[in-house]
Parts: C-alpha cells; structure tokens; sequence
C-alpha cells in the first residue's frame, strides 16, 4: 500500500514491508532530486515489540515549509487484526530521514480504527480522517493540531452554511463571485438595508479578515466596494470562501489561488 508526496527537490513514499516475526512496519524511503539518489528506508515510526502497522498503510502529506506529515494504522499487542486499533500520526522535518514519535489520534480507544488519510495546510498543521468504530457504526472521524480547530470556541458569528438568504436578510452582489485579483461588492440602492458605512469580510471559520469603507454616493445612488483579497494588514488572504456583509445584506465570494 505505497502513498508518496513530493517537493520541488524530494520525491517521498512509504510503504508497508514485515519486519520481526509478525509484525508489518511502515517504511520511507526519499528521493533526493539533486544527486538522484536513494535513502536508505527508514520505519517511520518506533513501532516497539508487540505492536504492528497494519495492511492499509500509511498516508502521507506534505506542507510548503516541507515538514513531512504521517498517519497510520497500528493495532497490538498481540498479532490478531481483530484486536483494538488506533490511529497515530508522526512528522518528519528532514524530508523523512527521521521522524518524530508517534502520537494517538483517536481520543477514545478500544474500538477498531482503519482507513486514516491526511492533509495539510500552508501554515503547516495537519488535518486526519479516518473510520472509527466507538459507536458501532463505523463513522468517519477528523482530529488536527491546529489550535484554531480544536480549542473550545463559540460557534462561528456568520457560518458559510447559514448564510443562505433568509427573512430579513438582503442579497449584496458581487461581480465576480468568484475571483483571483479583484471583486465589486454592489450594495443595494437602499441605504436602509446596508445601514454603517463599511463592508466587512468574514473567513469560513468566522472571523473578520477586512473592513472596506464605502464611498460617498448621491442619496440612494449606487454604491460599491472593490475587494482586492488582502487582509487587514494588506497581505493576501488564503484561497476559500469568504462571507461580505453590510449591515443587514450578505453574500458569498470565492478568492481563488493566485496564478
């Protein structure tokens, strides 16, 4: 069960292979692109006597400071696969010539666990999903490290999925919806609506990233904002959904990867 990810200058790929006994190891092996060579393979994680990696191997991920991400399947301590699984994770920030120790993903053990995968985001935090069998259901679980994602916050002030227009609300306009330089936020004629003189951008996860200060218009006159998909600081926001909200008025736009 082979996964590989790469960089500008290193191929990486694990795999699974027997190590003592009966015991199946996840293994690595790099690519160095400069000399075109081999690493020697590595186990990714120190598994210890009684425990083993299991058939459906390790998924791997990789973030753009290249720091290397790993989850893996691991059940013990004896070698029946019906035994008690968990999920864990290991990163490399070697290109994976070493990797850290592992930890325990799954918060609840004593049930099986299986089919984990992984990604990453720019910032280099890692996000894990995989099939969890607490509940007798086999549900699909997600853990990550990133503190943003699993401190205990109130719920989002304008989450994406409930910005639907509802009684009350006034639909903005935005021309593109979705774009990679620019959008024009066209407010409704009514200033009534749209009460304030700013328009403000929220990220999925809601949190205000700008605040965009509306010209002066003639009375009821048009009136528009142009984002350019920086933020407060005049850095440019990640690529995602973002909500535009002017007083009682929303909506979506899209800021796509910057070619």
């Amino acid at each position: 069960m082979p996964h590989v990810v790469a960089d500008a200058k290193h191929i990486i790929c694990d795999f699974n292979g027997y190590s003592t006994g009966w015991q199946t190891t996840t293994e690595s092996r790099t690519l160095y692109c400069g000399p075109d060579t081999w690493s020697l393979a590595v186990e990714v994680t120190d598994l210890g006597m009684f425990y083993s990696s299991y058939c459906n191997g390790g998924k791997l991920a990789i973030d753009r400071f290249g720091k290397t991400h790993l989850c893996l399947m691991m059940y013990g301590p004896t070698p029946d696969p019906s035994d008690p699984s968990n999920i864990c994770y290991t990163y490399s920030t070697d290109h994976g010539a070493t990797w850290a120790q592992r930890e325990t993903v799954n918060d609840v053990t004593g049930y099986p666990d299986w089919d984990p995968s992984i990604t990453a985001d720019s910032d280099g935090y890692a996000y894990l999903v995989w099939q969890d069998g607490r509940n007798g259901r086999n549900e699909i679980w997600f853990a990550t490290n990133n503190p943003a994602g699993i401190t205990k916050s109130p719920v989002p002030r304008y989450p994406v999925e409930s910005l639907t227009p509802q009684t009350g609300y006034v639909k903005l306009s935005a021309e593109p919806s979705v774009f990679t330089q620019t959008t024009t936020i066209h407010l409704p004629a009514s200033p009534k609506a749209t009460q304030g003189t700013s328009v403000s951008v929220w990220d999925a996860c809601g949190h205000q990233v700008r605040s965009l200060a509306v010209p002066s218009a003639p009375s009821r006159g048009p009136r528009f904002v142009i984002w350019n998909g920086a933020d407060k600081d005049g850095c440019r926001c990640a690529p995602g959904v973002y909500i535009v909200r002017a007083g009682n008025a929303v909506e979506k736009v899209v800021l796509l990867l910057a070619q």
